[in-house]
């Protein structure tokens, strides 16, 4: 599995837990909408520290009664991308 296919997992599990779409993560985010799509699609790609970003986002606001995929590892909250 690539990273990006693990990336796209991990937002697609949160977005069935949550109720929010991609679109309303890629936004929270990135403050761009169409990111996580067109990374999806192939139009587009993030940096390490958007990825760390994405990650530490999710980790913060996972559901609490769902246990966290084993795709990447669980940011601790504290982290903040630099």
């Amino acid at each position: 599995m690539t990273y990006t296919e693990r990336l796209l997992a991990i937002v697609d599990q949160f977005c069935a837990r949550s109720g929010m779409t991609r679109e309303q993560v890629s936004y929270q985010v990135f403050r761009d909408q169409r990111r996580i799509a067109r990374v999806a699609d192939g139009k587009a790609s993030i940096t390490v520290r958007l990825l760390d970003s994405l990650l530490i986002w999710l980790s913060e606001n996972w559901p609490a009664d769902t246990d966290w995929p084993g795709y990447f590892d669980r940011p601790l909250s504290q982290q903040v991308a630099q």
